[in-house]
């Protein structure tokens, strides 16, 4: 079974050591093996116990504890990486601690130097994923689809998307990433989206005010012939429960056709 298509690494070890503490037997052992694999094997499970606890607390908006046991798993963690460092920042940001977050991302930018990651967060402060409200912000730079749908086939909107606010998106998230999806409504206003409706992630990694994005997003034409429009959402995917989906930033007319 295999539980992470990343390459061998330090960010693989990372993942495979925070499934390794999975509530459910089969992810754990598979990752528990895949990391026993691993060179400071041990070290790892340890971070990813601690980084484990920290999303824990997190969860439950108690930030205080989650740089504490972040702070932890940076310790055990075996270095290579900046992630953990960045997730401590930012965690230390939430809890209102701004400048030691500062200091966090400036001892990594000096053992980073080179990293992208690390540079975008220190010129810009990464928002927190506003999980109450629906959505986010964005600009539509560009959208492209097939004007003619064969009846029930998958398609896909392309489009190109710009961040209008003044801090930067957060990349993949525990407390909830930036997604945005597409649906398709008939000439009456109707919503005959077709399951399954897929959210696409923004982005791995934090976009800068004024950064663009290109996204696929996949959608299923109605299986009756007529004029549609997909329709561009933003949504907030929290680590749990049901995606918090915002109105329709745009729309693109397109046909459905019987044969093309």
């Amino acid at each position: 079974m295999q539980l992470v298509s990343y390459p061998p690494g330090p960010v693989r070890n990372r993942l495979l050591a925070r499934l390794a503490h999975d509530v459910e037997p089969t992810v754990s052992r598979g990752a528990q093996a895949g990391l026993a694999e691993a060179p400071d094997a041990a070290a790892w499970m340890a971070g990813g116990a601690a980084e484990v606890e920290a999303d824990g607390a997190l969860f439950h908006n108690k930030y205080g504890e989650a740089v504490e046991y972040m702070e932890q798993a940076l310790n055990r963690y075996p270095k290579g990486e900046p992630g953990p460092g960045l997730k401590l920042a930012w965690l230390q940001g939430a809890d209102g601690r701004r400048e030691v977050a500062q200091a966090t991302l400036k001892a990594l930018s000096a053992q980073y130097p080179d990293d992208p990651r690390v540079a975008v967060t220190m010129q810009w402060p990464v928002s927190r994923p506003r999980l109450l409200g629906h959505g986010f912000e964005f600009e539509v730079v560009s959208k492209q689809v097939a004007y003619k749908v064969l009846r029930g086939q998958w398609s896909f909107l392309s489009v190109t998307i710009r961040n209008p606010e003044n801090q930067a998106w957060p990349g993949l998230q525990v407390k909830g990433t930036y997604a945005v999806r597409a649906t398709v409504r008939d000439g009456s206003g109707k919503d005959v989206s077709l399951q399954p409706v897929w959210d696409i992630a923004v982005s791995m990694d934090p976009v800068v005010p004024g950064g663009e994005v290109v996204l696929q997003l996949p959608f299923r034409a109605p299986a009756q012939d007529g004029k549609y429009e997909v329709l561009i959402h933003p949504v907030i995917l929290p680590p749990f429960g049901t995606p918090r989906v915002g109105p329709p930033q745009s729309a693109l007319p397109f046909e459905v056709v019987r044969k093309l």
